[in-house]
């Protein structure tokens, strides 16, 4: 007999270990219950869906849906692919676990189902974070321990919301890979898209890519070549940062410029600094 698939020990967390009606699996209509407006998924595969629509035909629901009181009827916390899938085959009843959240609660379970189930592409998943972030006043900190992901795992995904939208619908349909989104970054703003569409006409691999993102612009080839030695510490600082480091050497002035892609990265790295000042100047 296989072994029944729990929720995880993330989303497992979240539920309530005191309530009148949690373990009992109730039959509700599918017309008392409205979907969860945290739902991070925006896109159902019609393909994924149709399968699970057949599924849910021949076997009914077998796993009950997550759902919560609201005033009319109830609002669902986790398992909305089940309750659409049960809508298109018609039922007129699913089964379902009443639990009692708040809707920060309500919208982390919603995200940490679908991360459980890699059911997000990567800009769902970023967009999943931030919706967290701003409506629920979280830190990257906060948000990290949240969904059982590192900080750095989280300030990534939120770097890729800074790209245009025309990129993110490309890599909302599976055009171009989360390595490339990531290494889009590396060039300027208006050139972003133009790179998106030769990454798909070319079929480039993140590291062809990358190649191209290092490279000067021909407009700038009038420019004087940038030191060796210089690019080499740019490529050092890079490495070890993680972002785009520029080092400016001339006559009258030096300079190093770090980007940074959230406010919290730059606190980060200003708390470094401050750290290895302390433990040098101790």
């Amino acid at each position: 007999m296989a072994k029944k698939r729990g929720l995880g020990r993330g989303l497992d967390s979240l539920l309530p270990r005191e309530s009148t009606e949690q373990g009992r699996v109730l039959e509700l209509d599918v017309d008392e219950i409205r979907p969860n407006p945290y739902q991070p998924r925006k896109d159902f595969s019609t393909e994924a869906m149709e399968s699970l629509k057949e599924s849910v035909e021949e076997h009914g629901v077998i796993q009950p849906i997550l759902v919560k009181k609201v005033d009319q009827g109830y609002e669902i916390v986790a398992g909305e692919r089940r309750y659409r899938a049960a809508r298109m085959a018609q039922l007129d009843k699913v089964p379902a676990i009443v639990v009692e959240v708040k809707s920060a609660k309500q919208a982390e379970m919603a995200l940490i189902e679908n991360l459980q189930r890699e059911d997000l592409n990567p800009a769902e998943e970023a967009e999943g974070f931030k919706s967290l972030m701003d409506e629920h006043h979280m830190t990257q900190e906060e948000l990290a321990r949240s969904v059982s992901k590192s900080r750095s795992y989280v300030a990534n995904a939120l770097r890729l919301l800074s790209l245009p939208e025309d990129v993110l619908n490309l890599l909302r349909n599976g055009s171009i890979s989360a390595g490339h989104a990531r290494t889009l970054l590396m060039f300027d703003e208006p050139k972003r898209l133009e790179m998106a569409q030769l990454t798909i006409e070319k079929e480039l691999t993140v590291r062809e890519l990358e190649q191209l993102a290092k490279k000067k612009p021909a407009v700038r080839t009038t420019r004087p070549k940038k030191d060796i030695h210089l690019r080499d510490m740019e490529k050092q600082l890079e490495e070890v940062l993680g972002t785009r480091v520029l080092l400016r050497d001339s006559s009258v002035r030096k300079s190093v410029e770090i980007s940074f892609y959230s406010r919290e990265e730059m606190e980060d790295f200003l708390e470094m600094l401050m750290n290895v000042s302390r433990e040098t100047s101790g």
